[in-house]
């Protein structure tokens, strides 16, 4: 009986022994588990930080363009009424040119009437000079614009 005794302490103590290391092993799994939980809670933390610092970021940007869009759209409008200027001020040009030729035919009695619609016509291509300027100012702040559309476009890529 006594080594029936032994022989169960001995197989007791044995389990005991493979109790204790399974609990160890448990215990390391556990606490592993429990680090890497912890360390996916932070990044979950950091992402979540990062995504709304992404959609202001986001935000902001659609203001920028909604902005320039305005902007841009007020300027092609400015731009066309310009063109129509232009192309009204050519047609007077071109009718006043004719006037001029008409007048030229007539007899030296109506030089006075050809020296006024010379001096009118020299006003309106004064006109259509200042337009044409204007016109080409406006050409190069469109330039502009879209330049700082383009920076704008490629700072939002980065």
């Amino acid at each position: 009986m006594l080594k029936s005794e032994e022989h169960t302490n001995f197989t007791l103590e044995r389990k005991q022994i493979m109790l204790e290391n399974n609990q160890l092993k448990l215990h390391d799994h556990v606490r592993n588990l429990t680090t890497k939980l912890t360390n996916l809670i932070q990044r979950n933390q950091i992402n979540e930080h990062t995504i709304s610092l992404n959609l202001i970021h986001i935000e902001n940007q659609q203001y920028k363009i909604i902005k320039m869009d305005i902007a841009l759209k007020k300027i092609i409008h400015l731009n066309n009424n310009f063109e129509k200027i232009l192309q009204e001020n050519r047609l007077i040009r071109i009718n006043e040119q004719e006037k001029l030729h008409s007048i030229k035919q007539i007899s030296f009695q109506k030089r006075k009437q050809l020296i006024t619609h010379t001096k009118r016509l020299h006003i309106l291509s004064l006109d259509e000079h200042h337009l044409i300027n204007k016109t080409i100012r406006n050409s190069l702040e469109i330039v502009r614009l879209n330049n700082i559309f383009h920076d704008f476009n490629n700072t939002k890529k980065v």
